[in-house]
């Protein structure tokens, strides 16, 4: 493409709003110009005007901007079940529109877990490009960046072929907030799902320490976390870049093994599961080490606030995180902390391994069956 590209951006929530820089990453000072935002209703205009310098419509006629703008990329920052309307009311007007003229059709890039990337072509037509993108969300920890630790997850349809330029621009887009990491269609509900439950960090780390707290041992969440990060990372002959130090000796000698027990079988039980879903285990292991990597990093440097805080502006109401936290809450909490505790105080808990593995792959297996067809709930 010899000129900057326009972006049509559907949806301005926690999704539209975190892919910004992405944005000024390919547009730069044209942002202004070549970008156009649609939004359902004009709640909270005022303060994402004042934020964002980028035109705003707010009568959520995608149908019209589409036309307006002539855009090369689309892309769909909007709830699962709000994409399949959206797509078939007002998408597809402007796709057929472009064919008998014979203009360019532009690309979609879906933030939506579903539906799944083919849908898009088998409904717009043979020659669309589609990727569906589950992407990274945490980008910066307490002001460290670790868009290099971490990964956006993308799915391309296996029937499409992709110019180089356009895969390249698809690259350069994401390239502020994650690493690129191709999926197939199969393994995109499964990744996802084990990301989810490995955000589930928060609750294990907190849970433990309030466990040892229990027991007269006064240890604070960040240092669980800063240790079992060093655990992690010492595990495997391969990880990502160390960006931020930490150490085993963070937590007490007597306390880490537990902690060690814990946080491995978490890990093991998130990639069993994944895997026979349908995952590739090169895949799972290289995304969740990622993913075990920045949430534990982020335990260890924020308060409780900014924890709850991270954790509402990734749930969506009836969404798959908020599945994920309410099926922790239920039990396995509790059940945690009492076990720590109980390990603190002098009795050994031989089962906590294999018992939080078999909670974790349970607990990651109930989500992704609550996942599939979520676009229909």
């Amino acid at each position: 493409m010899d000129r900057t590209p326009r972006l049509l951006l559907i949806g301005l929530g926690n999704i539209g709003r975190y892919i910004f820089p992405c944005c000024t990453a390919v547009l730069g000072d044209r942002i202004g110009k070549d970008l156009l935002c649609v939004k359902a209703t004009p709640s909270g205009i005022g303060e994402l005007q004042a934020r964002f310098p980028f035109p705003i419509r707010t009568d959520g006629d995608c149908r019209r901007a589409c036309f307006d703008l002539d855009p090369d990329v689309i892309l769909v920052a909007c709830r699962p079940h709000q994409v399949q309307p959206l797509v078939e009311r007002d998408l597809l007007p402007y796709y057929d529109s472009c064919r008998k003229q014979g203009r360019p059709l532009p690309a979609i890039y879906s933030y939506a877990p579903a539906p799944e990337v083919t849908w898009f072509r088998r409904t717009l037509g043979d020659e669309v490009l589609a990727a569906n993108i589950i992407p990274n969300m945490v980008d910066y920890t307490a002001g460290l960046s670790t868009a290099s630790i971490t990964h956006n997850m993308v799915t391309l349809d296996p029937e499409a072929v992709w110019p180089a330029e356009r895969l390249e621009l698809l690259k350069r887009f994401l390239a502020p907030q994650g690493l690129f990491l191709p999926c197939r269609v199969e393994e995109s509900i499964p990744l996802m799902c084990a990301k989810v439950t490995s955000h589930r960090l928060y609750d294990i780390c907190t849970a433990l320490a309030a466990g040892f707290d229990q027991a007269g041992r006064s240890v604070h969440h960040n240092r669980v976390a800063d240790c079992g990060r060093a655990l992690l990372r010492s595990s495997f002959d391969s990880f990502g870049p160390d960006i931020w130090h930490c150490a085993a000796d963070s937590l007490p000698a007597d306390l880490r093994q537990f902690t060690a027990d814990v946080l491995g079988a978490w890990y093991d039980g998130i990639v069993e599961s994944t895997v026979a879903a349908g995952a590739n285990r090169e895949t799972c292991e290289l995304f969740t080490r990622g993913m075990f990597d920045l949430h534990l990093l982020t335990v260890s440097l924020v308060d409780q606030a900014q924890l709850d805080q991270n954790t509402r502006d990734h749930t969506t109401p009836g969404g798959v995180q908020e599945h994920s936290c309410l099926d922790f809450a239920d039990g396995p909490k509790q059940k945690l902390q009492d076990q720590a505790a109980a390990f603190a105080s002098g009795r050994p808990q031989p089962q906590a391994a294999a018992e939080w593995r078999q909670i974790a792959a349970s607990l990651n297996c109930r989500l992704i069956e609550f996942s599939t067809n979520i676009d229909k709930r």
